[in-house]
């Protein structure tokens, strides 16, 4: 996605997509360089949610969700990450599969200080350079939006239940549809 000053530091956000994978690998869902990452991670056992924040106070906050999210393979899944932006604390961030809030967390740091600075870092979907994780599967309907959404509002938003443009309409920043067919920037 190309840069843009609108994606830059925000003071909260949402961040939510379908994704539908198609290996057991860990693989990067959406990031902000590597400031921000929201990936899945393969375990022995399957896949599991995990997020990460660099912080500015010398330990970075890492969420990983408890054994397997039943995020099956082949089959579509809507997976969403929110933060409140009052720090590096793991209070502060929510995970949320097919609209079902995972509250359970395993091997989890709070981070210290605040949030890195991502301004000038691209947003991006499916990797996270430096890394080479980019995701094995399909991705459709990624949204970002500056502040914390519900878990009402998440689920209108995966079951289509407003228009186009969430609730409140039209409140999100961006929304890529994915639906070009082709090609590998996203319109």
């Amino acid at each position: 996605v190309p840069t843009s000053a609108s994606l830059d530091d925000l003071p909260s956000f949402t961040w939510s997509a379908w994704v539908k994978p198609t290996q057991l690998q860990d693989r990067t869902l959406l990031s902000k360089s590597s400031v921000i990452r929201f990936f899945i991670e393969n375990i022995s056992s399957g896949l599991r949610t995990q997020f990460g924040m660099t912080c500015d106070g010398g330990a970075n906050l890492s969420l990983f969700s408890t054994s397997v999210d039943n995020l099956s393979l082949n089959t579509w899944h809507h997976l969403t990450v929110t933060w409140d932006g009052l720090g590096c604390l793991l209070s502060n961030v929510h995970i949320y599969l097919d609209g079902i809030p995972n509250h359970a967390h395993v091997n989890s740091d709070n981070g210290a200080g605040s949030k890195w600075s991502d301004a000038g870092d691209p947003f991006r979907i499916g990797n996270s350079p430096p890394f080479t994780t980019s995701l094995q599967g399909s991705m459709d309907e990624v949204r970002v939006y500056n502040y914390v959404r519900t878990q009402k509002q998440i689920r209108e938003d995966m079951n289509g239940g407003h228009p186009a443009g969430g609730s409140p309409v039209g409140s999100q920043l961006v929304y890529w549809k994915m639906d070009e067919g082709q090609g590998t920037t996203a319109n």
